[in-house]
Protein backbone atom coordinates (compact mmCIF):
# COMPACT_ATOMS: atom_id res chain seq x y z
CA UNK A 1 0.00 0.00 0.00
CA UNK A 2 2.80 2.41 0.90
CA UNK A 3 4.57 1.85 -2.44
CA UNK A 4 1.35 2.47 -4.39
CA UNK A 5 0.77 5.65 -2.39
CA UNK A 6 4.35 6.78 -3.05
CA UNK A 7 3.85 6.25 -6.79
CA UNK A 8 0.57 8.16 -6.68
CA UNK A 9 1.97 11.07 -4.68
CA UNK A 10 4.92 11.38 -7.06
CA UNK A 11 2.50 11.38 -10.01
CA UNK A 12 0.46 14.09 -8.32
CA UNK A 13 3.65 16.07 -7.66
CA UNK A 14 4.51 15.95 -11.37
CA UNK A 15 1.01 17.19 -12.20
CA UNK A 16 1.51 20.03 -9.72
CA UNK A 17 4.75 20.90 -11.50
CA UNK A 18 2.79 21.15 -14.75
CA UNK A 19 0.48 23.60 -12.98
CA UNK A 20 3.50 25.61 -11.85
CA UNK A 21 4.86 25.78 -15.42
CA UNK A 22 1.48 26.69 -16.90
CA UNK A 23 1.15 29.49 -14.35
CA UNK A 24 4.67 30.80 -14.95
CA UNK A 25 4.10 30.99 -18.73
CA UNK A 26 0.76 32.73 -18.27
CA UNK A 27 -1.70 30.02 -19.32
CA UNK A 28 -2.98 29.56 -15.76
CA UNK A 29 -3.78 32.78 -13.92
CA UNK A 30 -5.86 33.75 -10.89
CA UNK A 31 -9.05 33.84 -12.93
CA UNK A 32 -8.51 30.43 -14.54
CA UNK A 33 -7.32 28.66 -11.37
CA UNK A 34 -10.18 30.20 -9.41
CA UNK A 35 -12.67 28.96 -11.99
CA UNK A 36 -11.10 25.48 -11.92
CA UNK A 37 -11.32 25.44 -8.13
CA UNK A 38 -15.02 26.29 -8.26
CA UNK A 39 -15.53 23.65 -10.96
CA UNK A 40 -13.90 21.02 -8.77
CA UNK A 41 -15.96 21.87 -5.68
CA UNK A 42 -19.29 22.43 -7.44
CA UNK A 43 -19.16 19.69 -10.10
CA UNK A 44 -16.19 17.32 -10.23
CA UNK A 45 -15.98 16.20 -6.58
CA UNK A 46 -19.79 15.82 -6.41
CA UNK A 47 -19.54 13.55 -9.47
CA UNK A 48 -16.80 11.53 -7.76
CA UNK A 49 -19.04 11.22 -4.72
CA UNK A 50 -22.11 10.12 -6.68
CA UNK A 51 -20.06 7.60 -8.68
CA UNK A 52 -18.85 5.97 -5.46
CA UNK A 53 -22.45 5.17 -4.54
CA UNK A 54 -23.38 3.74 -7.95
CA UNK A 55 -22.49 0.19 -6.93
CA UNK A 56 -24.54 -2.91 -6.06
CA UNK A 57 -25.48 -3.00 -2.38
CA UNK A 58 -23.25 -5.44 -0.56
CA UNK A 59 -24.39 -7.54 2.36
CA UNK A 60 -24.72 -5.22 5.33
CA UNK A 61 -24.33 -2.22 3.03
CA UNK A 62 -26.38 0.18 5.15
CA UNK A 63 -24.43 -0.85 8.22
CA UNK A 64 -21.15 -0.17 6.41
CA UNK A 65 -22.43 3.25 5.34
CA UNK A 66 -23.43 4.11 8.89
CA UNK A 67 -20.15 2.83 10.31
CA UNK A 68 -18.11 4.84 7.80
CA UNK A 69 -20.10 7.96 8.72
CA UNK A 70 -19.45 7.45 12.44
CA UNK A 71 -15.75 6.74 11.92
CA UNK A 72 -15.49 9.73 9.56
CA UNK A 73 -16.98 12.05 12.18
CA UNK A 74 -14.66 10.55 14.81
CA UNK A 75 -11.58 11.14 12.64
CA UNK A 76 -12.61 14.77 12.05
CA UNK A 77 -13.24 15.25 15.77
CA UNK A 78 -9.77 13.92 16.57
CA UNK A 79 -8.13 16.24 14.04
CA UNK A 80 -10.08 19.27 15.27
CA UNK A 81 -9.31 18.49 18.92
CA UNK A 82 -5.58 18.03 18.30
CA UNK A 83 -5.40 21.17 16.19
CA UNK A 84 -7.30 23.31 18.69
CA UNK A 85 -5.19 22.01 21.59
CA UNK A 86 -2.01 23.12 19.80
CA UNK A 87 -3.09 26.35 18.07
CA UNK A 88 -6.48 27.41 19.49
CA UNK A 89 -7.88 30.70 18.20
CA UNK A 90 -4.59 32.53 18.69
CA UNK A 91 -3.52 31.11 15.32
CA UNK A 92 -6.80 30.64 13.43
CA UNK A 93 -5.30 29.96 10.00
CA UNK A 94 -3.04 27.20 11.38
CA UNK A 95 -5.90 25.81 13.48
CA UNK A 96 -8.16 25.59 10.40
CA UNK A 97 -5.38 24.15 8.25
CA UNK A 98 -4.29 21.43 10.68
CA UNK A 99 -7.87 20.40 11.42
CA UNK A 100 -9.05 19.81 7.85
CA UNK A 101 -7.23 17.61 5.37
CA UNK A 102 -7.42 17.85 1.59
CA UNK A 103 -9.65 14.77 1.49
CA UNK A 104 -11.24 15.77 -1.82
CA UNK A 105 -8.37 16.99 -4.00
CA UNK A 106 -5.71 14.62 -2.60
CA UNK A 107 -7.48 12.01 -0.48
CA UNK A 108 -9.81 10.74 -3.20
CA UNK A 109 -7.04 10.12 -5.77
CA UNK A 110 -4.91 8.34 -3.15
CA UNK A 111 -7.77 6.14 -1.96
CA UNK A 112 -8.75 5.33 -5.55
CA UNK A 113 -5.20 4.40 -6.53
CA UNK A 114 -4.56 2.36 -3.38
CA UNK A 115 -7.84 0.56 -2.72
CA UNK A 116 -10.06 1.24 -5.72
CA UNK A 117 -12.86 3.53 -6.88
CA UNK A 118 -15.39 1.66 -4.73
CA UNK A 119 -13.53 2.75 -1.56
CA UNK A 120 -14.51 6.39 -2.14
CA UNK A 121 -17.87 5.17 -0.82
CA UNK A 122 -16.27 4.92 2.64
CA UNK A 123 -14.89 8.47 2.72
CA UNK A 124 -17.83 10.24 1.03
CA UNK A 125 -19.69 10.87 4.34
CA UNK A 126 -16.47 12.15 5.91
CA UNK A 127 -15.91 14.60 3.05
CA UNK A 128 -19.48 15.85 3.40
CA UNK A 129 -19.09 16.42 7.14
CA UNK A 130 -15.69 18.04 6.50
CA UNK A 131 -17.32 20.55 4.15
CA UNK A 132 -20.09 21.28 6.64
CA UNK A 133 -17.55 21.86 9.43
CA UNK A 134 -15.45 24.13 7.22
CA UNK A 135 -18.47 26.30 6.50
CA UNK A 136 -19.40 26.46 10.21
CA UNK A 137 -16.59 25.76 12.68
CA UNK A 138 -13.90 26.79 10.18
CA UNK A 139 -15.55 30.10 9.34
CA UNK A 140 -16.01 30.80 13.05
CA UNK A 141 -12.28 30.16 13.61
CA UNK A 142 -11.29 32.70 10.96
CA UNK A 143 -13.85 35.39 11.79
CA UNK A 144 -14.70 34.85 15.45
CA UNK A 145 -18.31 35.66 14.51
CA UNK A 146 -20.81 32.79 14.63
CA UNK A 147 -23.49 35.04 13.11
CA UNK A 148 -21.73 34.87 9.73
CA UNK A 149 -22.43 31.14 9.52
CA UNK A 150 -25.44 30.72 7.21
CA UNK A 151 -27.51 27.54 7.37
CA UNK A 152 -28.65 27.97 3.77
CA UNK A 153 -25.05 28.02 2.50
CA UNK A 154 -24.24 24.85 4.44
CA UNK A 155 -27.31 22.94 3.24
CA UNK A 156 -26.73 23.95 -0.38
CA UNK A 157 -23.13 22.72 -0.34
CA UNK A 158 -22.65 20.70 -3.58
CA UNK A 159 -20.75 17.87 -1.87
CA UNK A 160 -23.50 17.46 0.74
CA UNK A 161 -26.18 17.42 -1.97
CA UNK A 162 -24.17 14.87 -3.98
CA UNK A 163 -23.82 12.66 -0.90
CA UNK A 164 -27.59 12.71 -0.34
CA UNK A 165 -28.20 11.86 -4.01
CA UNK A 166 -25.62 9.09 -3.82
CA UNK A 167 -27.15 7.58 -0.69
CA UNK A 168 -30.60 7.59 -2.32
CA UNK A 169 -29.17 5.81 -5.38
CA UNK A 170 -27.36 3.28 -3.19
CA UNK A 171 -30.24 2.55 -0.80
CA UNK A 172 -32.92 2.29 -3.49
CA UNK A 173 -30.55 0.72 -6.05
CA UNK A 174 -32.06 3.17 -8.52
CA UNK A 175 -30.88 2.28 -12.03
CA UNK A 176 -28.88 5.11 -13.56
CA UNK A 177 -29.09 5.36 -17.38
CA UNK A 178 -25.88 4.38 -19.10
CA UNK A 179 -25.41 7.77 -20.75
CA UNK A 180 -25.79 9.53 -17.39
CA UNK A 181 -23.46 7.18 -15.51
CA UNK A 182 -20.84 7.43 -18.27
CA UNK A 183 -20.99 11.23 -18.16
CA UNK A 184 -20.58 11.20 -14.37
CA UNK A 185 -17.61 8.84 -14.66
CA UNK A 186 -15.89 10.98 -17.28
CA UNK A 187 -16.29 14.11 -15.17
CA UNK A 188 -15.09 12.27 -12.06
CA UNK A 189 -11.96 11.08 -13.86
CA UNK A 190 -10.80 14.69 -14.24
CA UNK A 191 -10.57 15.20 -10.46
CA UNK A 192 -6.89 14.36 -9.98
CA UNK A 193 -5.34 16.34 -12.87
CA UNK A 194 -7.50 19.42 -12.36
CA UNK A 195 -6.94 19.46 -8.59
CA UNK A 196 -3.18 19.17 -9.01
CA UNK A 197 -3.10 21.94 -11.63
CA UNK A 198 -4.91 24.23 -9.19
CA UNK A 199 -2.49 23.37 -6.38
CA UNK A 200 0.39 23.93 -8.81
CA UNK A 201 -0.96 27.39 -9.58
CA UNK A 202 -0.96 28.16 -5.85
CA UNK A 203 2.62 26.93 -5.53
CA UNK A 204 3.80 29.07 -8.46
CA UNK A 205 2.74 32.23 -6.64
CA UNK A 206 4.69 31.49 -3.47
CA UNK A 207 8.38 32.50 -3.32
CA UNK A 208 10.43 29.50 -2.24
CA UNK A 209 12.19 31.49 0.46
CA UNK A 210 8.93 32.54 2.13
CA UNK A 211 7.73 28.95 1.91
CA UNK A 212 10.65 27.43 3.81
CA UNK A 213 11.56 30.32 6.11
CA UNK A 214 8.25 30.58 8.00
CA UNK A 215 8.31 28.47 11.19
CA UNK A 216 4.53 28.68 11.45
CA UNK A 217 4.15 26.81 8.16
CA UNK A 218 6.51 24.01 9.23
CA UNK A 219 4.79 23.64 12.61
CA UNK A 220 1.33 23.45 11.08
CA UNK A 221 2.49 20.99 8.41
CA UNK A 222 4.01 18.78 11.10
CA UNK A 223 0.73 18.73 13.03
CA UNK A 224 -1.37 18.00 9.94
CA UNK A 225 0.93 15.40 8.39
CA UNK A 226 2.48 13.71 11.41
CA UNK A 227 0.81 14.46 14.75
CA UNK A 228 -2.82 13.99 13.66
CA UNK A 229 -2.14 10.69 11.79
CA UNK A 230 -0.06 9.34 14.72
CA UNK A 231 -2.85 10.12 17.19
CA UNK A 232 -5.29 8.32 14.89
CA UNK A 233 -2.99 5.29 14.61
CA UNK A 234 -2.79 5.07 18.40
CA UNK A 235 -6.55 5.38 18.79
CA UNK A 236 -7.14 2.70 16.15
CA UNK A 237 -4.63 0.47 17.91
CA UNK A 238 -6.23 0.98 21.31
CA UNK A 239 -9.81 0.62 20.07
CA UNK A 240 -9.02 -2.46 17.97
CA UNK A 241 -11.20 -1.27 15.10
CA UNK A 242 -9.22 -3.35 12.60
CA UNK A 243 -7.48 -2.83 9.28
CA UNK A 244 -10.28 -3.27 6.81
CA UNK A 245 -10.63 -1.23 3.63
CA UNK A 246 -12.94 1.23 5.38
CA UNK A 247 -10.39 2.09 8.05
CA UNK A 248 -7.58 2.23 5.49
CA UNK A 249 -9.54 4.62 3.28
CA UNK A 250 -10.49 6.91 6.17
CA UNK A 251 -6.92 6.94 7.47
CA UNK A 252 -5.48 7.87 4.05
CA UNK A 253 -8.01 10.70 3.66
CA UNK A 254 -7.20 11.92 7.17
CA UNK A 255 -3.44 11.86 6.52
CA UNK A 256 -3.76 14.09 3.44
CA UNK A 257 -2.16 17.56 3.48
CA UNK A 258 -3.81 20.87 4.33
CA UNK A 259 -7.05 21.41 2.45
CA UNK A 260 -6.97 24.01 -0.31
CA UNK A 261 -10.17 25.54 1.08
CA UNK A 262 -8.24 27.22 3.89
CA UNK A 263 -6.87 29.68 1.31
CA UNK A 264 -10.32 30.25 -0.17
CA UNK A 265 -11.92 30.85 3.23
CA UNK A 266 -9.04 33.06 4.39
CA UNK A 267 -9.52 35.28 1.34
CA UNK A 268 -13.28 35.48 1.88
CA UNK A 269 -12.97 36.14 5.62
CA UNK A 270 -10.19 38.77 5.39
CA UNK A 271 -7.78 36.47 7.22
CA UNK A 272 -4.10 35.89 6.32
CA UNK A 273 -4.46 34.64 2.74
CA UNK A 274 -0.72 34.52 1.96
CA UNK A 275 0.00 32.41 5.05
CA UNK A 276 -2.86 30.08 4.13
CA UNK A 277 -1.46 29.55 0.63
CA UNK A 278 1.96 28.72 2.12
CA UNK A 279 0.31 26.23 4.48
CA UNK A 280 -1.36 24.47 1.55
CA UNK A 281 1.75 24.43 -0.63
CA UNK A 282 4.37 23.26 1.87
CA UNK A 283 2.16 20.58 3.41
CA UNK A 284 1.29 19.29 -0.07
CA UNK A 285 4.97 19.05 -1.03
CA UNK A 286 5.89 17.35 2.25
CA UNK A 287 2.99 14.89 1.90
CA UNK A 288 4.91 13.16 -0.92
CA UNK A 289 7.08 11.69 1.84
CA UNK A 290 4.80 11.83 4.88
CA UNK A 291 1.71 10.05 3.53
CA UNK A 292 3.56 6.86 2.41
CA UNK A 293 5.49 6.90 5.72
CA UNK A 294 2.49 7.19 8.03
CA UNK A 295 0.55 4.66 5.93
CA UNK A 296 3.44 2.21 6.32
CA UNK A 297 3.32 2.82 10.07
CA UNK A 298 -0.43 2.31 10.00
CA UNK A 299 -0.10 -1.04 8.21
CA UNK A 300 2.51 -2.18 10.77
CA UNK A 301 0.73 -1.07 13.95
CA UNK A 302 -3.00 -1.08 13.27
Amino acid sequence: MSFIILQQTLTMLLLMCVGVVLTRIGILNDTVSGALGKLLVSCIIPCVTIRSFMVPMAEGGLGLLGQSAVLGIASLAVAMAVSFAIFSRKAPEQDFAAAFSNAGFVGIPLVTATIGEEAVFYIAPMISFLNILQWTYGEWLLTGDSKKVQTKTVLLNPVLIATVIGIVIYVTQLPVPGVVSKSIEMLADTNTPLAMLVLGSYLAKVPLRSLVADARVWTCSAVRLVVVPLVMVLLIRISGIGTGEMVQALFIASAAPVGANVAIFAQQCDADYELSVRLVCLSTLLSVASVPAVCQLFSCIA
